[in-house]
C-alpha cells in the first residue's frame, strides 16, 4: 500500500513539475527547455514503475530498472541544462561586462573629449590673455612716452615761461620770484643783499645799423661775459632789450668789484 501511495504521490509531483516546466518553456526559458525533457523522460519511467506496481505492465527486466535509466537520463539531462545556465551565464557576464568596457571606454572618450575642449579653450583664454596683456603693455608703453612728452614739454614751457629765449639766462619774471626769496631769507639771516641793473650803451644805433641779428650776437655775446664773470651765487637775468640784472648777496665793496668787473668784460 504505502509503495502505491508513494507512487501515486510521484506521479502527481512529476505531473506539476511538468507543467510548470511546459510553462516556463512557453516563456521562452532555455533551462526550462531541458528540464522538461528531463521531467517528462522521468515521468514517463516512473509511469512504467507505477504501471508495474498496479499490476498494469509485466515485471521484467525493463520495468524493474527503468526508473534507474529515467533517473540517469534526467540527470544526464540536468546537467546538459546546467552546462547550458553556465554557458548562458557565462555569456550574460562576458556581454554585461563588454557592456560595462563599453560603457567605461564612452565615459574615457568623453572624458578625453572634455579634457581636449578644456585644454584648447585654456589655450585660447591663455592666448586672448596673452595678446590682451601685449595690448596693455603697448598702451601703457605709449601712456608713459605720452607722460614723458607731456612732463618734457611741461619743463620746456616752465623753462621758457622763466628764460629768455635769445641768451637762456632767466627772464624778469624769474628774477622777481627769486628777488622776493633773497629779500625774505636776507631779512630773516640779517644778511645783505645787492641788486645790480646793467645795461648797454649805445645798442640801439648798432642795432638800427647792422640789424636785429647783429644786435641778438651782441646780447649773446655780452650774457656770456657777464656770466663768466661772476659767482655761481649769484644770479644774471635779462629784463629785456639791453636791459640786464644781478643778484648776489654781497657786502658794498664786493658788490662794487663785482660791478667793475662786469664793466671790464666790455672793455676788450
Amino acid at each position: 500500500v504505502s509503495i502505491r501511495v508513494v507512487a501515486g504521490l510521484a506521479a502527481l509531483s512529476s505531473l506539476v513539475t511538468l507543467v510548470a516546466s511546459v510553462r516556463e518553456t512557453w516563456r521562452g526559458s532555455r533551462p526550462a527547455r531541458f528540464f522538461l525533457l528531463a521531467s517528462a523522460a522521468l515521468l514517463v519511467f516512473i509511469l512504467f514503475v507505477s504501471a508495474r506496481s498496479v499490476a498494469l505492465a509485466p515485471a521484467n527486466f525493463f520495468t524493474i530498472y527503468c526508473l534507474h535509466v529515467g533517473l540517469a537520463l534526467e540527470v544526464l539531462l540536468l546537467s546538459f541544462g546546467l552546462a547550458d545556465r553556465i554557458h548562458a551565464m557565462r555569456t550574460e557576464h562576458a556581454e554585461a561586462q563588454a557592456a560595462k568596457l563599453s560603457t567605461q571606454q564612452a565615459l574615457l572618450e568623453a572624458t578625453q573629449r572634455s579634457e581636449r575642449e578644456l585644454e584648447q579653450r585654456v589655450a585660447e583664454r591663455t592666448t586672448a590673455l596673452h595678446e590682451a596683456t601685449a595690448r596693455l603693455q603697448v598702451e601703457a608703453g605709449a601712456r608713459e612716452q605720452l607722460l614723458i612728452q607731456l612732463k618734457q614739454s611741461e619743463e620746456k614751457m616752465r623753462y621758457m615761461a622763466q628764460h629768455d629765449a635769445l641768451t637762456g639766462l632767466p627772464n624778469r619774471y624769474s628774477m622777481q620770484e627769486r628777488l622776493a626769496v633773497s629779500l625774505e631769507m636776507a631779512r630773516r639771516n640779517q644778511q645783505k643783499l645787492a641788486v645790480m641793473m646793467l645795461d648797454l650803451d649805445g645798442f640801439k644805433p648798432v642795432n638800427d645799423q647792422f640789424g636785429h641779428e647783429v644786435g641778438n650776437e651782441i646780447l649773446r655775446q655780452v650774457s656770456g661775459r657777464f656770466q663768466r664773470a661772476i659767482s655761481e651765487n649769484a644770479l644774471l637775468a635779462r629784463l629785456g632789450g639791453d636791459e640786464f640784472a644781478v643778484l648776489t648777496h654781497e657786502d658794498y665793496e664786493s658788490a662794487m668789484e663785482l660791478a667793475m668787473a662786469l664793466r671790464a668784460t666790455l672793455s676788450y
